[in-house]
């Protein structure tokens, strides 16, 4: 498996070129992050994963599509305090 991370805007691109080189697109996920990136209609809080399939193994694990991770997107002290509002575990401490 390999996962490329894309924007949206080349999502057409992206497709043909993997049907070229992948075997199989396996899904399209979406990383969260904690704040909406540059932009001016909307501004995005995600990332683009395509997970494509090279090889002919197995992938059997539970997963979802959507991604949340802690990032570390900003430089200010105190940052490694704060608590991560994209989990759902942070809210019911």
């Amino acid at each position: 498996m390999h996962f490329v991370y894309m924007g949206w805007h080349h999502t057409a691109e992206m497709i043909a070129a993997g049907e070229a080189v992948y075997k199989e697109l396996k899904n399209l996920l979406a990383s969260v992050k904690r704040n909406g990136g540059m932009g001016t209609f909307y501004r995005s809080r995600h990332e683009l994963i395509f997970a494509v399939k090279r090889g002919t193994g197995q992938h059997g694990r539970y997963r979802t599509n959507v991604w949340t991770y802690k990032r570390l997107n900003t430089l200010k002290a105190g940052r490694l305090d704060e608590p991560d509002f994209t989990r759902a575990s942070s809210r019911l401490k």
